[in-house]
This record gives C-alpha cells, sequence and structure tokens, in this order.
C-alpha cells in the first residue's frame, strides 16, 4: 500500500483527471465543465432546464454558473432565453451546432472511461461507483 490517504488518492485522481479531459477536449474548444452542461442539455432535450437547475445539478455558484454559460452562449451551443410568466427565469437549451459538437465530446468521455476502468471487470465498475456514490450521499448529509 502506498502513503497517500484516500482523500489524498481522490485529489490526485481528481487533478489528473481534470487535466487529462481539459487537454483531449481542448481540440474541440471544450472544457470539463462545459461538456458536463452540454451533456445536462443533451439527457433533457425537450424539457426545459433553468440556471436555477443547472446550478444545482453543477454544485456551483449562479456567477459561475452563468459564467460557463456565457462561454457557451458565445461559442453558438447553448442559447438562452427568458421565461414569458417571469423574466427573472432564465431557461436554456442547446443548440444544433451544441448537438453536433457532443457527438465528439462523448468520443472523449468514452475513451477516458475506457482509459480509467480499462482493467476492471463489470462488477468492480459497479461497486466503485456504488461508494462514490455512498460517499457523495454521507458528504451531502453532514452538509458539507
Amino acid at each position: 500500500m502506498d502513503d497517500f490517504t484516500n482523500g489524498q488518492l481522490l485529489k490526485l485522481i481528481n487533478d489528473s483527471l481534470s487535466k487529462y479531459v481539459n487537454n483531449s477536449l481542448r481540440e474541440i474548444d471544450l472544457t470539463m465543465v462545459q461538456s458536463w452542461v452540454i451533456g445536462i442539455l443533451m439527457d433533457r432535450r425537450g424539457k426545459t432546464i433553468t440556471f436555477k437547475d443547472l446550478e444545482k445539478e453543477l454544485h456551483v455558484a449562479q456567477s459561475t454558473c452563468a459564467g460557463i454559460v456565457s462561454r457557451l452562449e458565445e461559442k453558438g451551443l447553448v442559447k438562452c432565453s427568458g421565461d414569458n410568466a417571469d423574466r427573472r427565469i432564465k431557461k436554456l437549451t442547446i443548440t444544433r451546432k451544441g448537438e453536433k459538437l457532443w457527438e465528439k465530446a462523448l468520443k472523449n468521455i468514452e475513451h477516458t472511461d475506457n482509459l480509467l476502468f480499462g482493467d476492471f471487470t463489470d462488477e468492480e465498475k459497479e461497486t466503485f461507483h456504488n461508494l462514490l456514490s455512498r460517499m457523495h450521499a454521507n458528504l451531502k448529509a453532514a452538509d458539507l
């Protein structure tokens, strides 16, 4: 066993993963977080998603969410619109250009998963996911 604690290992993995994914997404002019937003919008095509929904999904502040969405809108990947009933509510939709870019980003995600879990069995992948989910739930329950 090495000298790293579990927390240190999680941090090292996160740092390496972020660096790897951001470098590989650079060729399609996306960051990891921007690809998450595109993925969320793809999962919810045909449904309304608001800035507030996105903030909760990404676990980021309103200002951070606004910055991410602004950059995606500048690239023509998402469209923002106001709610007719309540102008304070901003809604997001993915553009056709965003949908096309998602196909490229998805290939990156699949490649990264294969890199991370290449020699894991399906059972190990499921166990790993379940353990991470439990850790996340424990932190949420502690209100961290």
